[in-house]
């Protein structure tokens, strides 16, 4: 059961006050939830497949299909490696120019 407490406005404003307080700074660490975690994880689990999706749909564009396993190496490289790969993409003439 859940329990909800109504503060007027004096309260409220004494509850803000005590939370921002020295002694109480860890509890404002503390209010970090679990939804805030799953939110943020699924957030960045969103951007690194955009960043994917992105970077196949220029090399496809520009080389024609990529091979399944070139789209495992893309999904396996970090944020900065797929920017590098995207810049790179510019002048090269090739998947194993790349690197891929």
């Amino acid at each position: 059961m859940e329990s909800l407490t109504v503060l007027d406005e004096q309260q409220r404003q004494a509850f803000e006050n005590l939370l921002a307080s020295k002694a109480y700074q860890r509890a404002q660490a503390m209010q970090k939830t679990i939804y805030d975690e799953a939110r943020e994880l699924g957030e960045a689990e969103g951007q690194r497949k955009t960043e994917c999706n992105w970077l196949v749909m220029q090399l496809e564009h520009k080389f024609g299909t990529v091979p399944p396993r070139t789209r495992k190496k893309i999904e396996r490289l970090t944020s900065d490696e797929r920017q590098q790969v995207a810049k790179d993409l510019l002048d090269a003439t090739s998947l194993k120019e790349l690197g891929l």
